[in-house]
């Protein structure tokens, strides 16, 4: 006999389950934007109209990043157990992750700052913000992943288990 508990395990597996996992986190982080700008805005009608479309693009782009964040960290970690590396690399990596980063955001910035058209919601760059930072989050670990096999590749002598120190 199979208890309810191991059918509900086994659904919570499923794509099933990640799809409405994926749904409702997408409707809940679009309700939260749809919350700041209402609340923040100083144009309803901007709000009732283009910044909805904006707001559905920002949650699924949110909670496509919080699920890449997640399979990401599995992969470097599975990546790292089968060939660990020192801790001095993995934090030079990612400071340098981070330094990329904060180049990055601030090019970005200082190309959209002379944009002539002015989003009538007040904290509106903060959110860009946050957004930006949970982009970046969510890539993390895949471009760890990549340094990882990358430095792999141009040391293969290091690649065997007997050759490789931790610190």
């Amino acid at each position: 006999m199979v208890a309810i508990s191991d059918g509900v395990c086994r659904w919570w597996d499923s794509a099933g389950a990640r799809a409405l996992v994926f749904v409702l986190c997408a409707s809940l982080v679009f309700h939260a934007l749809v919350l700041f700008g209402k609340v923040n805005s100083a144009d309803d009608t901007f709000v009732g109209g283009a910044f909805r479309l904006w707001a559905a693009m920002a949650a699924f782009s949110v909670t496509v990043w919080v699920a890449l964040l997640g399979r990401g960290v599995t992969t470097t970690r599975a990546l790292s157990r089968s060939w660990p590396y020192a801790r001095g690399w993995w934090t030079a990596s990612i400071v340098s992750y981070c330094v990329v980063m904060v180049a990055a955001t601030v090019t970005l910035r200082g190309i959209t700052s002379g944009n002539p058209y002015e989003v009538p919601i007040h904290h509106f760059p903060a959110l860009i913000g946050v957004l930006t930072l949970v982009g970046a989050g969510a890539g993390a670990p895949w471009v760890l992943a990549v340094w990882l096999a990358q430095e792999r590749l141009r040391r293969p002598h290091r690649s065997k288990p007997s050759a490789l120190k931790r610190t």
